[in-house]
């Protein structure tokens, strides 16, 4: 029995250090000093349930094979970018979190070699996610005290709470559809007993994930006043901070690494040469936003950030709802007439993302999502299955 509940708290760490990525270590900071406090809730609340929802709604190990069969390229797809995010941001943080200028690029980019390097010799072992949960609670524990002992105010919102009702209808799309495309989550229902699947979801995303992207929420204000201040201050609060924003980074890229090989030892010399131009890409387009042009108030990194977000804000969700969703129970390869409407979607919705997104009018959100959300009624599935049956 104790071996039962400890599988179960193992993969429990295991589902929340593989979600926590550069977006739960980063974007409640950019929230926060955006919208306040509302921000962080409106995006921590769709996207703790979105996870936890993924236990129920893939049935069991053998539906969730027949997803990754079925979408096979979606999933690759949603690894790739999401390595290749995680790589851009490696490389262009130090705009936001530096302490080295004017050598933050180089030293950066040698980091976010080393980084990549190590991911990718890393196999997955299930002591690997223990190790990562541990070091990961370390660091946060250390930054808690640090940035609780040295604690900032909450910035004003520069943006203000007007939007906030935009900002939420994105980040449900976003967040109740994107962990449906992440074969790490996935992994869990063939690995973990049926009777312990759900418990570990539960577990894992409403205590430790919960836990991770709160840590960022409290410790942002005094991460953000440390970077700026540029003083001693940065060492006892950004050091700590970078090792844990590190771990989770390098486990979540060693994760879908091993998911895209593969991928990759049965595809084309043009999709892997896709993935190659994809990573490199990345990588010097982060190392080299600090000499890049601010706009709408953003930084050349922060705008890079920005739209790798949509990815997940749109792109990914509409393949979900659209491609997905009429063919869930008995899962079947999307049609051209799915993707063709997909992809319209995408692009009608594109210009109200950039204006949410981008110029921060967050309004702009809810007519982008309503055309994703319509896109479905041009659609049919194979068969008599259906999403909300």
């Amino acid at each position: 029995m104790a071996r039962k509940w400890g599988g179960i708290l193992g993969w429990s760490v295991y589902l929340a250090c593989s979600w926590t990525w550069c977006i739960g270590m980063y974007l409640p900071i950019l929230l926060i000093r955006d919208y306040g406090i509302g921000g962080f809730v409106v995006f921590a609340v769709p996207n703790v349930i979105g996870a936890t929802a993924v236990g129920w709604l893939v049935r069991d190990g053998e539906h969730s094979r027949a997803l990754r069969a079925a979408h096979s390229s979606a999933y690759a797809w949603f690894s790739g970018i999401t390595v290749a995010f995680h790589l851009f941001v490696f490389m262009g943080i130090g705009e936001s979190v530096t302490f080295i200028r004017p050598h933050s690029s180089l030293m950066l980019f040698i980091i976010g070699g080393v980084v990549f390097a190590v991911a990718t010799l890393v196999r997955y072992r299930h002591r690997l996610g223990i190790t990562t949960a541990v070091t990961a609670a370390t660091t946060a524990i250390a930054t808690i005290i640090i940035a609780t002992a040295h604690r900032q105010p909450l910035p004003t919102p520069t943006v203000g709470t007007a939007g906030i009702s935009g900002l939420a209808t994105a980040c449900t799309l976003g967040f109740l559809t994107c962990p449906l495309l992440d074969r790490t989550l996935l992994h869990v229902h063939t690995r973990c007993g049926s009777g312990g699947t759900k418990l570990a979801f539960a577990v894992g995303f409403l205590v430790f994930f919960l836990a991770a992207i709160s840590l960022t929420a409290l410790a942002g204000p005094s991460l953000v006043a440390a970077a700026a201040g540029m003083n001693i201050f940065w060492l006892a609060v950004v050091a700590p901070y970078l090792s844990h924003f590190t771990a989770q980074g390098v486990f979540t890229c060693s994760l879908h690494i091993r998911e895209q090989e593969q991928v990759l030892d049965a595809a084309s010399t043009r999709s892997r040469i896709a993935v190659f131009v994809l990573v490199v890409a990345s990588i010097f387009g982060g190392a080299f936003t600090p000499y890049l042009p601010h706009y709408a108030g953003l930084s050349a990194f922060e705008l890079g950030y920005r739209l790798f977000l949509t990815s997940y804000a749109l792109i990914f969700p509409a393949y979900v709802w659209v491609c997905m969703a009429p063919n869930w129970r008995t899962p079947a390869p999307p049609t051209r007439a799915q993707l063709l409407v997909a992809g319209l979607a995408c692009l009608i919705a594109a210009p109200f993302f950039w204006m949410g997104a981008i110029e921060r009018i967050a309004v702009w959100f809810i007519p982008g999502v309503a055309i994703v959300l319509l896109a479905r009624l041009f659609v049919q599935p194979r068969s008599s299955d259906a999403f909300a049956s």
